[in-house]
């Protein structure tokens, strides 16, 4: 099967492990977003239209080095 991926990637602060898993729940935000203003609600946005294409997300992170969120989408040729 084809599958269209995307790649968002920053070279940001980073996300602590042990949290990754929450980043999808509504309104979470990272311990260590500082004063980085926000809702919390952008990623569960994503993981629900995501989920509804029968896609998946992975969220890679390193602790003052940065993310990486990857949306794997599967090719519906019509």
């Amino acid at each position: 099967m084809k599958k269209i991926e995307f790649i968002i990637k920053d070279q940001g602060i980073g996300i602590p492990d042990e949290e990754i898993k929450y980043l999808v729940d509504p309104f979470y935000r990272a311990s260590n977003r500082g004063t980085v203003q926000g809702t919390g609600f952008g990623l569960s946005i994503v993981k629900r239209f995501v989920d509804l294409h029968k896609g998946q997300m992975l969220i890679e992170s390193v602790v003052n080095k940065g993310t990486a969120v990857t949306i794997t989408l599967p090719y519906l040729q019509q």
